[in-house]
């Protein structure tokens, strides 16, 4: 017996699957597992894990006929994650940026120590609007040394915003993005000292990018 074309289409849309996704940095595959394997999935929703440690990306997976159950339950995702959290969905950060740089005409320049040129490599891969970007040895410097020098590359460069990562000095590295309203700067612990170095650079330039993403939708850049 065939079915008619109204059940096929109905059927198609019950079993089309709707997935959400994030990226963690620095806790276990079995860790994450212990914590959220006592949240009540819908039925047919799966919680997915790859692992590639120290990074483990997350996937949420169901029918779009459980969007809504399993919209309500993603907040509880994040939440188990934590401050591991590294980016959210599936088109990466670099992406996320070079679109909303490109959707408002601003160009962007960058200054790298720790991270080495990975944070330009990864947004021009993204074909993000990159001006001039330089890697220079780490050298200690203090947060407000940071804010100075990203504010004067800005300007010196003529760009929309300038992004700077320091050194990594006694566990701690500086951020810096300078915007036409000011200029934003954060401190932060750092200590994966067991992770390999190019593990290291590839989480930072990662934090680097989402630091950068979070003060610009905050400052009203991009939605």
């Amino acid at each position: 017996m065939k079915l008619c074309r109204v059940c096929v289409r109905v059927l198609r849309f019950l079993n089309r699957r709707f997935v959400w996704r994030l990226t963690t940095f620095g806790r276990s595959e079995s860790d994450l597992a212990q914590s959220l394997d006592s949240l009540p999935l819908p039925a047919g929703v799966t919680m997915g894990y790859r692992s590639s440690m120290p990074i483990i990306e997350l996937k949420l997976t169901g029918s779009d006929a459980q969007r809504d159950a399993m919209l309500a339950l993603w907040p509880e995702v994040k939440r188990v994650a934590g401050q591991n959290l590294i980016f959210e969905g599936t088109e990466g950060l670099p992406a996320q940026i070079a679109r909303c740089l490109q959707t408002r005409q601003l160009s962007l320049t960058l200054s790298e120590q720790f991270t080495s040129g990975l944070l330009a490599l990864q947004l021009s891969r993204a074909n993000a609007p990159i001006l001039a970007s330089e890697v220079v040895p780490s050298q200690e410097e203090t947060l407000a040394q940071t804010a100075h020098w990203t504010t004067e590359r800005r300007s010196n460069h003529y760009a929309g915003l300038a992004l700077a990562v320091s050194g990594l000095e006694n566990d701690h590295l500086n951020f810096a993005l300078a915007t036409p309203d000011g200029t934003f700067a954060l401190r932060v612990h750092f200590s994966a000292s067991r992770y390999s170095l190019a593990v290291r650079q590839e989480v930072c330039a990662m934090d680097g990018a989402e630091y950068g993403a979070s003060v610009v939708k905050r400052s009203g850049y991009c939605q």
